[in-house]
């Protein structure tokens, strides 16, 4: 029987440090913990560090994770991951719930949590979809700011009409051919 601890963050500019120390802490050896930065949206099997940790556990095997989010946001991903763990003989020790899947009682907390889980995730995308909303019903523009002003979209849709590369106007304008061909594309 061991101990496994995973720690993960959505992006480079997190840190998993705090998780791993509260893996240490709750006993998990520093040479057992991995930890990733990616998305908790991606798949389960999908996480390579993840994925190689599941791989590796074995019956009386114990995976410890300092909050349900780090394993996953969709609650069926989550679930299922943790059914097939419970399988194998695997248990999950959440440390922030307190919970065991190794019991009933920590099962049936591990479901309502995924469930609020996802339940959140769904609120920050409406919230953020209703908010872009607003946004262009206002008039402005979520996202990023256009590289090139008005005039020089409409320069670069006057070279193109003149029969110039896109190449050849981006070097014109300072840009990429990329942004010359959305200028371009925008007026059609």
């Amino acid at each position: 029987m061991a101990t496994w601890g995973y720690a993960r963050v959505s992006t480079a500019e997190q840190e998993t440090a705090p998780q791993v120390m509260a893996l240490v802490a709750a006993g998990v050896p520093a040479d057992h913990i991995a930890s990733e930065v990616i998305s908790g949206s991606v798949p389960a099997l999908a996480r390579p560090i993840l994925a190689s940790v599941l791989g590796r556990l074995v019956t009386g095997d114990v995976l410890v994770v300092a909050k349900l989010d780090r394993l996953g946001r969709n609650s069926a991903d989550l679930l299922s991951v943790i059914e097939g763990l419970d399988r194998r003989g695997v248990a999950v020790r959440l440390l922030d719930m307190g919970a065991d899947t190794g019991t009933a009682a920590g099962r049936l907390v591990v479901q309502v949590l995924a469930a609020v889980a996802e339940w959140e995730r769904g609120v920050m995308l409406e919230r953020t979809r209703a908010g872009i909303a607003a946004a262009r019903k206002a008039g402005r523009h979520p996202g990023r700011r256009r590289v090139l002003t008005p005039f020089q979209r409409d320069e670069a849709r006057r070279m193109a009409a003149e029969g110039r590369s896109l190449r050849d106007i981006g070097r014109v304008l300072g840009v990429g051919k990329t942004i010359v061909w959305r200028a371009v594309k925008d007026a059609a």
